[in-house]
């Protein structure tokens, strides 16, 4: 009796945990304006360590941040960033090219988005769509069984996509299913290709949503809905971050067949109201979202691993992963600031640290190492470039954190260096409080690869590593030769300089230091006009 009456206890904190953790992070999807946002926030904050010590507490932040993220409150906008209204009229350009050339069927009119249907309104320069406005193919899968078609052992077959296949961002793989050749020629339509969504729309699995990132010959059944959408603008990873957020997930349940067996149609599937965001933004979300699923799941492994110092884990995970979040959602420019003037302070007695290279361990610092800087760069001639810096550099020589001194190199060109000050030391200290410690680990040692490294060796690293990390950002899994390609011939004329055998030693060389990206951060802006 004591033990079921201690066990009820236990259920009844648990429930009432549960219920505190839901009703707070709900304050930040429902707030309605920055100051309510950040009040809000350091609610959460002050209490981080008694609200999530569970992993349920855990997969309610995740939720949460999808959320805020779909809705345009988890990174700032910029009002330099083109309307995704722009982005709608390519792809929509895109579509009737390929309906004029027959290789996409017409579709009918979509019902226009009416203002009682938008659960939420959007921030400025968003635009809502239907999926079927994005896409250039919505279908299901077949049964091998009603087709007459065989199960095989044979893995050169076709690989065989099934419901219990497809989990929540990943394929779950581990027990593939082929069935003979033949069904493919049965079921052209739904042959999948890299980069297609996968979602399930069947039983209790609906709305498990993965991209299919495998180059095997495939095919799906019929619990499985494709979704291909070949727009190169559109950031696949936000739509997938979409698909698995709650405002797409009470849509599906709400839409899906109330019968023995739940399903969605594929007329409710076209239907699904996205937020679409400018395409730049979509990528510092995508950015922003697997920085802060990745402290999340840093939480989970310490919890798993030590229940009984879950107390003493939510205190140091509050004060090294998550402080970075708090610090950014205060002051953005502080952060950026800090990791910029710490930098400069650690490498510029290098002999070939100046301008160029301080850029290039800034995007380093972003994509490779993880660190939230939320900065946009382009592709320019002495690689990864991103304009921030120049201000950057205005207020360092008005806050007197350092002068800039203009070096004559023998090639005619000029170097910018920078001599520091003493009062640069005060930003650059902060770099304890805004990084976690692996962070901080794998920026410094950033800092001994390219303490040796000419200006040249530093821009054809960076460049390498941002032409890989783009391919993979876009779902992509590049061989060498085609990162080399990239780097040559769709980055700036001036890469041509490099050859084929040069970059290829280069990219040996990454390997070998453990810099291999992992699609994380922002990708690289291409813009025509370079090439001029």
């Amino acid at each position: 009796a004591l033990c079921d009456q201690l066990e009820q206890q236990h259920s009844n904190a648990q429930e009432a945990h549960e219920n505190l953790v839901s009703q707070l992070l709900a304050t930040l999807t429902q707030s309605q304006n920055t100051a309510e946002f950040n009040a809000n926030w350091q609610r959460i904050y002050a209490h981080f360590d008694v609200l999530f010590t569970t992993e349920a507490s855990i997969d309610a932040l995740k939720q949460t941040l999808l959320q805020l993220a779909v809705m345009g409150k988890l990174v700032p906008q910029d009002l330099n960033d083109e309307r995704a209204s722009e982005l709608l009229k390519r792809i929509k350009a895109e579509k009737a090219k390929l309906i004029v050339e027959g290789k996409v069927k017409k579709e009918k009119p979509l019902t226009p988005v009416s203002e009682a249907e938008k659960p939420f309104e959007l921030p400025r320069g968003w635009e809502w769509a239907r999926l079927e406005t994005l896409s250039n193919l919505i279908t299901k899968g077949s049964s091998p069984k009603w087709q007459g078609v065989n199960y095989t052992d044979n893995t050169n077959d076709v690989l065989f996509v099934t419901s219990e296949n497809v989990g929540s961002y990943t394929l779950l793989l581990d027990s593939p299913k082929f069935v003979e050749a033949k069904f493919n020629e049965i079921e052209p339509r739904s042959i999948l290709q890299r980069g297609d969504y996968l979602m399930n729309i069947v039983g209790a699995s609906i709305g498990r949503t993965a991209i299919f990132d495998r180059d095997n010959i495939a095919n799906i059944n019929q619990a499985v809905c494709l979704i291909r959408i070949e727009n190169q603008e559109h950031s696949k990873p936000y739509l997938l971050h979409f698909f698995n957020s709650e405002t797409c997930l009470e849509y599906m349940f709400d839409k899906q067949v109330d019968n023995a067996r739940p399903n969605l149609s594929m007329g409710n599937i076209a239907n699904f109201l996205i937020p679409i965001p400018p395409a730049y933004e979509q990528h510092r979300i995508v950015a922003k979202v697997d920085a802060l699923m990745a402290l999340c799941e840093q939480l989970k492994t310490r919890i798993q691993q030590a229940n009984q110092q879950q107390q003493t884990i939510a205190d140091a995970l509050v004060a090294q992963a998550l402080q970075p979040i708090s610090a950014e959602i205060i002051d953005l420019a502080s952060y950026r600031n800090a990791v910029a003037c710490y930098t400069i302070k650690q490498m510029q007695s290098k002999p070939s640290f100046g301008r160029t290279q301080a850029v290039k361990l800034l995007y380093l610092a972003q994509n490779h190492a993880g660190l939230g800087l939320d900065l946009q760069f382009e592709r320019k001639a002495a690689g990864p470039l991103v304009q921030w810096i120049y201000d950057f550099e205005e207020q360092g020589i008005e806050t007197k954190w350092f002068s800039l001194v203009k070096k004559a190199l023998s090639n005619g060109n000029t170097k910018i260096e920078y001599q520091i000050n003493s009062s640069i030391n005060e930003p650059a200290s902060l770099i304890d409080k805004i990084c976690t410690i692996q962070q901080r680990k794998e920026l410094d040692r950033l800092f001994g690869l390219f303490a040796d490294k000419n200006t040249e060796e530093a821009e054809i690293i960076a460049t390498l590593f941002a032409a890989w990390n783009d391919f993979l950002m876009d779902g992509k899994t590049p061989s060498d030769d085609q990162i080399i390609k990239e780097v040559r011939e769709n980055w700036h004329l001036s890469k041509e300089r490099f050859t084929p055998e040069v970059l290829k030693k280069w990219l040996a060389w990454i390997k070998d230091h453990q810099l291999t990206p992992r699609g994380q951060g922002s990708r690289t802006a291409y813009q025509p006009s370079l090439l001029a």
